[in-house]
């Protein structure tokens, strides 16, 4: 394969493979590094690919109008430079973004969508809907751990010490590729049998690695929550 030269061949591909490098980028930033992002490769042919049925997409849809904008032939004439501008912001930027948060945003729409389909659909066709399905989340670390806020954490350590706190919106949690660990803003003081006690005084969070931990356990809000974060509200569960 050879690679364009030109000012012009350069700046085509690269807008070319913009809309999935684009797409691939906030998928990420909202679901985090899946199993096939371990293989540079596959996240190389993935752009490639979300760029390619993008590109046809607008073709299809905005070809008469894309057209007139270059003029080819000695040499390549951008003849509408305000508009190819509008064109590659909207068209490889803000199209590929809203579509990569539709699907991987923190509640994706099309989940949303398929369980409303699902709840009102005929009995037939909720019968041939998928009940189960692969997600390629690369372990239930990563599926679980940012979704627990606002709930107490305790941990049983290697050695066999409980360690917690409350994991306020302060506090943090590493997930791939990164080894596994997590930052509690609020810590509290356990007893030896994973009791919380009290608030730890004059402690402004904690760090723990959990690379030899043997339990992380959550438990929903209490009415000690409120204490340490005004947001906090009890379980009736």
């Amino acid at each position: 394969m050879t690679l364009p030269t030109t000012f012009f061949g350069i700046f085509a591909l690269l807008a070319l493979l913009l809309p999935g490098v684009v797409h691939s980028a906030v998928r990420t930033a909202n679901q985090g590094f899946t199993a096939a992002d371990r293989v540079l490769g596959e996240r190389i042919l993935q752009a490639i690919l979300t760029s390619v049925v993008l590109d046809a997409f607008y073709l299809i849809v905005l070809g008469s109008w894309l057209a007139p904008m270059v003029k080819v032939g000695e040499k390549v004439v951008i003849q509408r430079p305000g508009q190819v501008g509008w064109a590659l912001l909207v068209l490889g930027v803000i199209i590929p973004a809203l579509a990569g948060l539709v699907m991987y945003g923190r509640v994706p729409l099309i989940r949303m969508l398929v369980q409303a389909i699902g709840n009102r659909a005929p009995g037939w066709l909720v019968n041939v809907l998928p009940k189960t399905g692969y997600n390629s989340t690369p372990t239930a670390w990563d599926w679980v751990s940012v979704r627990k806020g606002g709930r107490w954490v305790r941990i049983l350590t290697g050695e066999g010490r409980w360690l917690g706190g409350w994991f306020a919106d302060e506090s943090f949690v590493s997930v791939y590729p990164e080894p596994r660990d997590i930052y509690l803003a609020v810590q509290w003081i356990m007893s030896p049998e994973g009791e919380f006690l009290e608030q730890a005084k004059g402690a402004s969070g904690v760090w723990l690695s959990l690379e030899n931990a043997q339990l992380v356990e959550w438990t929903e809000p209490t009415a000690d929550a409120a204490q340490v974060d005004p947001n906090a509200r009890e379980s009736n569960g």
